[in-house]
C-alpha cells in the first residue's frame, strides 16, 4: 500500500462496517412461505400410520325426493338395512426425514463480523421450507392423485385464461365448474369460503392482463373509492387476492437448480400453466383424530428442529435443520387440478 496523506477516509481499516454490521442477505422467514396457506400440518406421534377416509356419499344419499325410503308407519317393524352403513378406508402415510446441514470452522466463526452461524441456520431453514413447497407442489400437481373429473383442461373445456374477457368469462366459468365438482363430491360440506386458488407468479403475470381481470379490478377499485373503504383490493402480480369469492394464493417460491460453482439457474416451484382449487379451512395446524376437510396435509413427525454442535476435537461448529414428514392429498374430493390454462 503506497504512502498517503492522512484523510477522513483512510485512517482506519474497513471491516464490514465494524460495529454497525450491515448484512445483505436474502434468507426468508419460514413463516412467510405461502405453502402454509394452502396445506395443513397434522402433528403425528409415529412416522408410519394410517388416516381414515370416510365415504361421504352415504351421508347425503336420498334416492327419492318423497322420502319413501325413510317412512316408518305406526305399528310396523322399524326399518333395518345394513346397506346404510358408511364405507371407510384406512389410507397410509409414511414420513421421511430430511437434513439441511452446514459446517463452519472455529476461526471463521470467531473472526466473522456478522452472526455467521445464525445466518447459516436461517438459510437452511429457508432451504427446508423451499423443499416443503416443492413436495407439496409435487403432490398437488400430480394428475394421478385425482379422479378424472377433478382434472379440468381449461383451454379445451372453456378457453385460455389469458384471452378471457368480460363476455366469454373463461376464468369465472372454469372456477365455477371446479367449485361445483368439489361441492358435489363433498355434498356441500366444503363451501366456497373454504376454497383457495393456488398458482405460481408466472401464471399470475400471464393472466393479469386478461380483460376479464382488468375490468373486474377496475370496477372493484371504483366501488372501494365510492364506498370510502380504508382497505383497497390487494393485488398480487396483477391478480386480486380474492377472485370471485375464492381466496387467491400466488406462491412465488424459487429454487436454485444449479450446482455450486456452476452457471446459476433459478426456477419457480409452481409452473406457469397449472393451478389448483382446493379446500383449506381452519388454521395452519390440524389435529390427527378429528374430521378434516383440508385437501392437502403434511403429516409432521418432526418440524423445523434446529441443532448446533460445538466440536472441540476438530475445532468446528456443525449445524443442521431437520424435518420429518409426509405430504398427502388426503381429500382429493376437495381439490381440482386445472391444467393447460394459457
Amino acid at each position: 500500500m503506497p504512502q498517503v496523506m492522512p484523510a477522513s477516509s483512510n485512517t482506519y481499516v474497513p471491516v464490514a462496517l465494524a460495529k454497525d454490521k450491515l448484512v445483505v442477505d436474502f434468507a426468508r422467514d419460514p413463516k412467510r412461505f405461502k405453502v402454509a396457506q394452502y396445506t395443513q400440518v397434522v402433528p403425528v406421534e409415529k412416522d408410519t400410520g394410517y388416516y381414515i377416509y370416510l365415504d361421504p356419499d352415504e351421508a347425503g344419499r336420498i334416492l327419492n325426493s318423497d322420502a319413501r325410503d325413510f317412512v316408518w308407519y305406526d305399528g310396523a317393524d322399524a326399518r333395518r338395512s345394513h346397506a346404510g352403513n358408511q364405507e371407510f378406508e384406512f389410507r397410509p402415510y409414511r414420513t421421511q426425514r430430511y437434513i439441511f446441514e452446514f459446517t463452519i470452522g472455529w476461526k471463521a466463526a470467531r473472526q466473522a463480523s456478522w452472526e455467521i452461524v445464525a445466518r447459516h441456520a436461517a438459510a437452511k431453514a429457508q432451504q427446508a421450507m423451499t423443499l416443503r413447497t416443492q413436495l407439496a407442489a409435487n403432490v398437488l400437481l400430480d394428475s394421478t392423485q385425482y379422479a378424472a373429473d377433478h382434472v379440468i383442461n381449461a383451454t379445451s373445456g372453456f378457453g385460455a385464461w389469458s384471452s378471457s374477457t368480460q363476455t366469454n368469462m373463461y376464468i369465472l366459468k372454469t372456477l365455477t365448474a371446479a367449485a361445483e365438482k368439489i361441492l358435489d363430491d363433498t355434498l356441500g360440506m366444503v363451501t366456497k369460503d373454504d376454497l383457495v386458488l393456488v398458482m405460481g407468479s408466472g401464471l399470475a403475470k400471464k393472466i393479469a392482463a386478461a380483460p376479464e381481470l382488468t375490468e373486474m379490478i377496475k370496477y372493484q377499485a371504483g366501488f372501494d373509492f365510492l364506498r370510502g373503504a380504508s382497505e383497497r383490493t390487494n393485488v398480487s402480480y396483477g391478480v386480486p387476492e380474492s377472485l370471485y369469492g375464492f381466496k387467491v394464493v400466488v406462491d412465488e417460491t424459487r429454487k436454485v437448480t444449479s450446482k455450486k460453482g456452476g452457471t446459476r439457474a433459478v426456477a419457480p416451484v409452481w409452473p406457469d400453466n397449472q393451478a389448483v382449487l382446493l379446500a383449506r379451512p381452519g388454521g395452519m395446524e390440524g389435529a390427527a383424530n378429528v374430521i378434516n376437510f383440508a385437501a392437502c396435509c403434511l403429516f409432521m413427525y418432526e418440524e423445523m428442529t434446529v441443532e448446533q454442535k460445538d466440536d472441540p476435537d476438530n475445532r468446528r461448529i456443525s449445524g443442521r435443520v431437520v424435518e420429518d414428514y409426509d405430504v398427502r392429498l388426503v381429500a382429493p374430493a376437495a381439490a381440482v387440478l386445472i391444467t393447460n390454462i394459457t
